[in-house]
């Protein structure tokens, strides 16, 4: 390994680490995609920051990658196809929500637990602050047994303008990441967005 690709992964893992744990940033996401690029590394967010109870994730809770144009796009068409074996495709696309990934584990239908992404494999213990994001529910009816749900805690675009009055906080990514991880409860809530039920596994 080369001394520059050092120096390239150290600086992405401080940036991992100021956009993660710090909820800032000091460059934009397209030049944080080409320093990747650079080195050709797969990152999923970063390691828990110790002042929280550490969560294993019973599957990992990885990343999508990111696709820069048609080419990549189709790259990863073909390799849908190879994988399913089939010749046809049905592609159904959504509106990237920028906040944070996030799990909910259901004990016969009451959440217990509550987890962010974290470096994929292990999670930030965040359960006392679920209570503060709307949509999750905190009780599922006529659930039984374990169930786990994920998806994203963001905060609307309206709900940031009325929050940021002042201009304190950067972005409604990193206010909702905040939001989420205060060690102290906290009355800014984010909203949920489901993407997953029970990942297989």
């Amino acid at each position: 390994m080369t001394e520059n690709t050092l120096k390239l992964q150290e600086e992405i893992k401080r940036h991992n680490d100021l956009y993660y744990r710090e909820n800032t940033q000091e460059i934009t996401d397209a030049e944080y995609d080409e320093l990747v690029k650079k080195v050709d590394i797969q990152t999923v967010g970063t390691a828990p920051d110790r002042r929280f109870l550490e969560v294993e994730h019973i599957v990992p809770m990885l990343s999508l990658d990111k696709a820069h144009g048609q080419d990549e796009v189709e790259e990863f068409f073909a390799k849908v196809r190879k994988l399913l074996n089939v010749h046809e495709l049905e592609i159904v696309c959504e509106p990237k929500i920028d906040g944070v990934s996030f799990s909910a584990i259901y004990e016969n239908g009451r959440l217990v637990k509550a987890a962010t992404r974290g470096d994929g494999y292990y999670g930030e213990d965040v359960t006392k602050n679920a209570a503060t994001i709307e949509g999750l529910p905190k009780v599922l009816p006529d659930v039984k047994g374990r169930l786990e749900v994920r998806g994203e805690v963001y905060l609307r675009n309206d709900d940031f303008l009325k929050l940021n009055k002042d201009n304190q906080f950067s972005n409604p990514r990193n206010t909702a990441s905040g939001s989420l991880r205060q060690l102290d409860r906290v009355s800014r809530k984010g909203t949920y967005v489901q993407w997953e039920v029970d990942p297989p596994g």
